[in-house]
């Protein structure tokens, strides 16, 4: 989809709408980041074993996928403000709920709440796309690293309220920055929306886009080996690297702070098409590397020091990941058909939950055979998929669907 020209007097509003929605991005990561790291090493403490752990988290992810689609159709239909303004009152209704759960019954069913929330991802994705900036890569690489630079002081200042005082008070916290969230949402624009199709014909002509058909399975593939590596990479760093929760917090900064950087330099590289694909290709690289950097380092006869450093290189480097869905979300926001592009965002998120359900109980069947091996299928699965990724994207796939 060629992007529109835009009237000079639209261009500042669009502008300020953007930066007010990285503002909201980063107020609710600065909350629900702080619990995000939190949840598997709670979960145990609460008695969970390592397959309950990732049934636990399978279950947010499960209300999630089941919410992506309508959401999509949902942002098709609707003006986006009022589907952003009920997501965030939803997520952040479910956070209060987890800062008040003493059990791993009752936490469960919070994060579930919680889960319910990403109806309102693909509506951030198609309001994005939607502003007709004159760079959507960089819109959306500036809307991922607001949302990091929020996750990057987060889960330390969680795992410490956690650890000097109680897991409850980090919640509390949380559930505060996320309300404040979503009252920074009043004040971005209003954005209507142009369809009026019924649910059934929304999806119908999407199904067969030849985009979403060409990149569904790599996407799937590239969704779940990353979420292979991140379902235990909290218990990991506990387990074999032997770091407390302040430590484990600091992990999970410098995984943002990654995340972020590589998302402004790449969105900076990407103008053409053949750019994007690039950008993409360094992200898949870097995010190997970062986990193989974590398979090699545990039995090393190391000195702490080192061997700390050496963790936080990797995931730095793992952070590339989340620039990857952003550059894939670019592409996506350029080639899809406008009519149906909150469907077709709906479809790509939910590919992501899918992935998100399905890989924490192999992760933890995997850790519990041996700490090492979700990582080692995710080095394997995720240079494979991203390759593939890469070369539709470096040949222009969705040209068609764009017309």
């Amino acid at each position: 989809m060629a992007q529109a020209n835009i009237p000079a007097t639209r261009k500042p509003r669009a502008a300020r709408d953007l930066w007010l929605l990285c503002l909201s991005w980063f107020l609710w990561r600065m909350g629900s980041a702080q619990i995000v790291f939190l949840q598997p090493v709670y979960l145990r403490l609460l008695g969970a074993e390592p397959v309950q752990i990732g049934i636990a988290l399978a279950v947010q992810g499960a209300a999630s996928l089941i919410s992506l689609l309508p959401g999509g159709y949902l942002s098709d239909r609707f003006p986006r403000k009022t589907i952003l303004l009920m997501s965030w009152s939803v997520g952040a209704a479910g956070i209060w709920a987890m800062a008040g759960a003493g059990s791993v019954p009752m936490l469960v069913a919070a994060m579930a709440l919680w889960g319910t929330s990403g109806f309102g991802n693909p509506a951030t994705s198609h309001y994005v796309a939607e502003l007709d900036l004159d760079r959507p890569a960089w819109s959306f690489a500036l809307l991922t690293a607001s949302t990091q630079f929020g996750t990057m002081i987060s889960p330390a200042i969680g795992a410490y309220l956690a650890q000097a005082y109680s897991p409850r008070v980090a919640y509390m916290v949380s559930a505060g920055f996320c309300t404040v969230s979503t009252l920074v949402l009043f004040a971005i624009g209003p954005q209507s929306a142009g369809g009026r199709r019924s649910f059934r014909d929304a999806f119908r002509p999407l199904l067969r886009d030849p985009l979403l058909a060409a990149m569904a399975l790599p996407l799937l593939v590239a969704y779940s080996s990353a979420a292979l590596a991140e379902s235990f990479a909290s218990n990991f760093l506990r387990d074999v690297a032997a770091l407390n929760l302040a430590a484990i917090g600091r992990m999970g900064s410098i995984w943002a702070l990654g995340a972020a950087v590589i998302s402004l330099a790449a969105g900076r590289l990407t103008r053409r098409r053949s750019r994007l694909a690039g950008a993409l290709a360094g992200c898949f690289g870097l995010t190997s590397l970062g986990l193989a950097v974590m398979i090699a380092l545990p039995g090393r006869m190391l000195p702490v020091g080192l061997a700390a450093i050496l963790f936080g290189v990797a995931f730095f480097f793992r952070g590339a990941d989340l620039s990857g869905r952003a550059l894939i979300n670019a592409h996506l926001a350029q080639s899809l058909k406008r009519e149906s592009m909150g469907v077709g965002f709906g479809l790509a998120n939910t590919l992501l939950a899918v992935a998100q359900v399905i890989a924490p109980p192999l992760a933890g069947w995997l850790y519990a055979g041996s700490p090492s091996w979700p990582f080692a299928v995710s080095l394997v699965a995720l240079p494979l998929a991203g390759g593939v990724l890469v070369w539709q994207v470096r040949q222009g796939g969705g040209q068609a669907s764009a017309q």
